[in-house]
């Protein structure tokens, strides 16, 4: 069978390694640099000890990896999921959709996502799965639900599903217990040991099951794999890149030093915000995603506080709007121009800014110049290009997303 991974991070490339045990694989790679690592060394950028077959083949092309497939596989980050769904519409036929992002869109489910963009209910595949351990053939086990053909595909005598048919539970489940996850590294970063954090992880498996009840998901999911087990090891596993981060707050850092520090996407840091706004939609009790929300989204000056709920916010980070890299322009005594298109709220002359590489942020700073046309403008709004460059930062490539943000008081 021929298979299409879309992304070829830690988890993309450990999952190739499950599959090309029996099947043919091709791999996209938004990197150049990442596709001739897995075409050249067989290896991982993300994973150092992972070995690939020889039959894993990477591309940054998306028709070159989906043409002749059977299935596709997404490990997109969340946040781009949907952008990634209208990149590969034109090559998608009657292939199977596997989801394996774990997410949210706003209040939004990842399969709704993708069947809003391709017209397809994706199966999913979630539970406790660490790319690291998958890669070195830790026994694995997750479940599934949509296709129950996919468990004689992806099986193998290290990595085992078990099918439900309760896909709402399962999306909440991976996506929720990335929030707990977060907090349990602040909990543990603050000094507190096994008795605080057992509490802490138990209550919100507790706001996790109320949130997906009140949205169709049944609590046998939420205290099953999908939801308990994936928790627990996001929770206790320094594998866990929401639990290092948590543990990066809880000294002091910044979420800009967080992420840059942890190098690859952090879904904690984006799904706070889903499952705070879910939170006040259903009017559930949830102490814990409403003070992380505060600590982390409010930038409180004492953190400790703010966990005991005596929240004092100081600033408030509010994102402007988005724009996609679509032309670089190397002018000498300026630097790197990036010509650029607004897809989403406006860009203005004092905006901040954080450049992102298919789902990592590689910079935050500030903007430099901004012009439309020869013109120097103060704002530019959705729908219209423009040209700008990043305050002493030129490593800018076609294909990067820039978020835009000012902190207010």
């Amino acid at each position: 069978m021929n298979i299409a991974i879309i992304g070829s991070g830690s988890f993309g490339c450990a999952l190739a390694k499950i599959l090309s045990k029996k099947n043919n694989v091709k791999i996209w790679s938004f990197l150049q640099e990442e596709a001739d690592i897995i075409n050249n060394e067989h290896r991982c950028k993300f994973l150092e000890d992972l070995e690939l077959n020889s039959n894993v083949i990477a591309s940054t092309n998306y028709q070159k990896v989906i043409e002749n497939s059977q299935i596709i596989v997404l490990v997109t980050p969340s946040r781009v999921v949907r952008e990634t769904c209208k990149n590969i519409k034109d090559y998608v036929t009657d292939q199977e959709i596997v989801l394996l992002s774990k997410g949210m869109e706003d209040e939004k489910l990842l399969s709704e996502v993708i069947f809003e963009e391709l017209g397809k209910n994706p199966s999913i595949i979630s539970g406790p799965s660490h790319a690291e351990q998958i890669a070195r053939d830790i026994p694995t086990f997750v479940m599934y639900s949509g296709n129950k053909n996919l468990k004689e595909v992806f099986e193998t005598d290290n990595f085992h599903l078990t099918y439900t048919d309760d896909s709402i539970g399962m999306q909440l489940g991976a996506t929720l217990k990335n929030i707990v996850s977060l907090g349990s590294g602040i909990v543990e970063g603050l000094g507190y040991e096994s008795n605080t954090l057992s509490y802490f992880i138990t209550e919100g498996l507790r706001e996790i099951n109320d949130i997906a009840v009140n949205m169709g998901a049944k609590s046998e999911t939420i205290y099953g794999l999908a939801g308990l087990g994936d928790l627990l090891t996001t929770s206790l596993s320094m594998d866990s890149r929401n639990k290092r981060a948590g543990l990066l707050l809880a000294k002091g850092k910044s979420i800009n030093e967080v992420r840059q520090e942890i190098g690859m996407t952090i879904e904690g840091l984006d799904s706070l915000k889903s499952g705070y706004n879910l939170v006040k939609k259903y009017n559930i009790d949830a102490k814990i995603i409403d003070n992380l929300y505060n600590i982390i989204y409010k930038l409180l000056e004492d953190i400790e506080a703010a966990m005991k709920g005596l929240l004092d916010p100081v600033f408030e980070e509010k994102t402007q709007g988005e724009l996609e890299v679509r032309k670089i322009f190397k002018v000498s005594m300026i630097g790197t121009i990036a010509g650029s298109y607004v897809t989403n709220g406006i860009v203005t002359r004092n905006s901040e800014v954080r450049l992102i590489r298919e789902g990592i942020v590689i910079y935050t700073g500030k903007i430099g110049t901004l012009k439309r046309g020869q013109e120097d403008v103060k704002e530019v709004k959705q729908g219209y290009e423009c040209g700008l460059t990043i305050q002493n930062y030129n490593d800018i490539k076609e294909g990067d997303i820039i978020e835009t943000f000012v902190m207010d008081l």
